[in-house]
């Protein structure tokens, strides 16, 4: 809607029917709350050294959260045939596996462990950011190595509940 003022200035205002649409857009998007994800990833090994996610590979849009959304991530895991909890270690990186982008190193674990597991003190992605794990196995080449998790997701505007 437009209307001229005295003054000779124009001003648009929205219509009743433009601001009912947007404020049920939004409406649908806050009310859409909490997500508790899971993820997960599968690569095989083939040397002493594994990657998993980050920008460019494969499984990277399954690791992270979509534009719009954030997630706060609660768990990461490794396990499967090519990961020994006893003696393999990992690094976890947010996009790609660079010093700027480390988040934590996590060292090998008592033998009776079957996975590997790393409970996240405040891990949050931005729409868009994705997981990367870099390790080193001593597991036999050709056998799987598996990083799974948990996430809680929110839209982007109700980020302020991660506080």
């Amino acid at each position: 809607m437009e209307v001229k003022l005295e003054a000779g200035a124009r001003l648009d205002f929205l219509t009743k029917d433009e601001v009912r649409a947007e404020l049920r857009a939004w409406g649908l998007e806050i009310t859409r709350g909490i997500k508790f994800k899971q993820f997960s990833a599968t690569v095989n090994l083939t040397a002493a050294t594994f990657t998993i996610g980050g920008f460019g590979a494969s499984v990277a849009e399954t690791l992270g959260p979509a534009p719009g959304f954030v997630w706060a991530v609660t768990r990461v895991a490794m396990s499967g045939a090519g990961f020994l909890p006893a003696a393999d270690s990992f690094s976890v990186f947010i996009d790609e596996i660079t010093a700027s982008k480390f988040v934590v190193g996590v060292p090998g674990v008592a033998a009776s462990t079957a996975a590997h597991e790393w409970n996240v003190p405040g891990l949050i992605l931005n729409g868009g950011e994705r997981l990367a794990v870099s390790g080193g196995s001593t597991g036999v080449a050709g056998t799987p190595i598996t990083l799974s998790g948990q996430a809680v997701e929110l839209p982007v505007q109700l980020a302020w509940q991660l506080l």
